[in-house]
């Protein structure tokens, strides 16, 4: 994902193996765009429930009013 949001022109989503908000967050610190949570909703169907509020959480910490700016915060080198 670091190497894409550095190399390349177009936004990365990232996704696959994504079941938490650490997730979420490490995709975030490389400067992902987005983060899809897929298949560990198979496994937990209240996940992104817990996903979103823990995010809320993070984001307040940061004080960050959007998915671009946590990004900004955890990833200055990222394209926002």
């Amino acid at each position: 994902v670091d190497f894409l949001v550095r190399e390349g022109p177009l936004p990365v989503v990232a996704c696959g193996g994504v079941g938490s908000v650490h997730e979420v967050l490490a995709f975030a610190a490389l400067g992902a765009a987005a983060v899809q949570v897929g298949s560990a909703l198979l496994e937990n169907a209240n996940l992104l429930q817990h996903v979103q509020s823990d995010l809320w959480q993070v984001a307040a910490r940061y004080h960050a009013s959007s998915w671009n700016q946590l990004v900004e915060v955890l990833c200055p080198h990222s394209r926002s």
